[in-house]
């Protein structure tokens, strides 16, 4: 007489894997349900990893132990039947049992608590990883530098995705996906260091800025004051006030409508997206091999680097112009050197002149090497305490330990060989070459035109 076909119970009773997969669910639901209600009250405010265990690690879990359960069911079908040939025997669901109606809904029960469960953790597991949180504090040693400089930039109010991945599904799934070989190099620990600048799949400006910048707003002329002090015992100021003109008059009408910059209406004559300006570069783009200017009214002038290989340009990146060429650290804004910034906290009033010779010490400190940001900070209290020492006034010395730690801590980073100037500002040109990659007297046309630097263009003479 054949063998009565095994119950569930039975089934599950001889399946080692779907009583593991059964335990691994039922505990991670319940860590997740309480890990959960503790991140809602506020309990891991201040762990950046809470939200990655959370809404990734747990419904992974969760979801590794529901498939492990019919996997395990199967295998002991398998092994089940009598004979080689014969078919598993699979179990009778019989509705006319009242124990197998309680079994189905205590499935259907528990499948409806189950989607509720990966439901809010899949929403909770994308929101965390679109967080800021998740950029710079889970991934903390790449994405240090680049999160402390956008927590004291001007954009600090704007999120990661915003810029570098945008709305809509199709931004959602190429960057994402752009980011699995980012997220395998951080576990594994295989990632440049530092990360490399300027970012190539950064979306178009034109998608990142116009939300908020207008290309055709009137900006004028701004004023602008720059600080410079000397290294002798009173920190001897010197002021340079320049007059930059970032626009001058109106946009001009374009036939059929539109609006445009025309020759001579100031800096943001460049971002003016009727200006077409193509350019091959070096990959940091920094320096300008060729570039072509086409404007609305269907000029067009190509201008070549002084010795550029034709070979090399062929070989280079092409790139039409665009916010970023100049702006290129609108977020994470990068100190270029150790000088300029002490300057400028001399200048906020960050750091005080009341000790003799604090801007050259302080630069001094501030450039020396350290093999971690801990023993750099250690390094600086310990440097000027002994220059001031004896004599120093006490609380002036503590201000001063104080305000060069903070500039040391957001602009050197070298687990990730980060420092002053390691990525340049193309806006000016006093510290970069910014203007100067292309208004250098080297870029000439054909016929030996030669590409005008006129200072007056875009800022009154210091």
């Amino acid at each position: 007489m054949p063998e009565s076909p095994p119950t569930l119970r039975v089934l599950f009773a001889r399946s080692t894997l779907a009583v593991a997969g059964a335990l691994l669910t039922t505990a991670s639901a319940i860590l997740f349900i309480v890990f959960y209600a503790m991140e809602t009250a506020g309990r891991f405010h201040s762990n950046p990893y809470s939200g990655l265990i959370i809404v990734v690690l747990l419904p992974a879990l969760f979801v590794l132990g529901l498939l492990l359960i019919p996997l395990g069911l199967y295998l002991a079908i398998r092994r089940s039947r009598r004979g080689p040939l014969a078919e598993p025997a699979w179990p009778i669901l019989d509705l006319n049992r009242t124990r197998v109606r309680h079994g189905l809904l205590a499935l259907l029960l528990l499948t409806v608590v189950n989607v509720v469960i990966l439901s809010i953790g899949s929403y909770g597991a994308i929101e965390h990883m679109d967080s800021p949180s998740f950029c710079g504090q889970t991934c903390h040693v790449p994405m240090q530098p680049q999160y402390e400089a956008w927590q004291h930039g001007p954009h600090s109010n704007v999120a990661c995705v915003e810029c570098h991945i945008g709305s809509g599904a199709q931004a959602f799934v190429k960057y994402k996906w752009n980011g699995v070989h980012q997220a395998v190099g951080v576990l594994t620990g295989r990632f440049p260091r530092p990360i490399p600048a300027p970012v190539r799949n950064l979306r178009p400006a034109a998608e990142i800025c116009s939300p908020c910048h207008s290309t055709f707003k009137g900006h004028g002329d701004r004023p602008v004051v720059v600080h410079e002090y000397a290294d002798d015992a009173a920190g001897t100021e010197t002021a340079t006030n320049l007059t930059l003109h970032l626009t001058r008059g109106l946009p001009a009408t374009l036939p059929g409508g539109g609006q445009h910059w025309p020759k001579g209406s100031g800096i943001h004559w460049h971002a003016d997206s009727g200006n077409r300006i193509e350019y091959a570069s070096d990959e940091k783009r920094e320096q300008i091999l060729w570039f072509k200017v086409t404007t609305p009214e269907g000029g067009t002038r190509e201008y070549t680097a002084e010795g550029a290989d034709p070979a090399a340009i062929a070989k280079a990146e092409r790139r039409v112009m665009d916010c970023v060429d100049c702006h290129n650290q609108p977020v994470h804004q990068f100190p270029v050197s150790a000088a300029r910034t002490v300057d400028q906290a001399i200048a906020s009033g960050r750091l005080q002149r009341d000790l003799p010779f604090v801007r050259r010490e302080a630069v001094r400190l501030l450039g020396a090497e350290a093999p971690t940001q801990e023993e750099g900070l250690r390094a600086i209290d310990a440097g000027l305490r002994a220059f001031y020492t004896p004599g120093g006034d006490p609380a002036a010395v503590d201000q001063a330990v104080a305000a060069v730690q903070a500039i040391y801590r957001r602009s050197v980073f070298p687990s990730m060989k980060v420092t002053f100037g390691t990525y340049p500002n193309h806006l000016g040109h006093a510290d970069n070459f910014g203007c100067m990659r292309c208004h250098d007297q080297s870029h000439a046309m054909a016929d030996g035109t030669v590409l005008p630097s006129d200072c007056d263009l875009c800022h009154t003479m210091p």
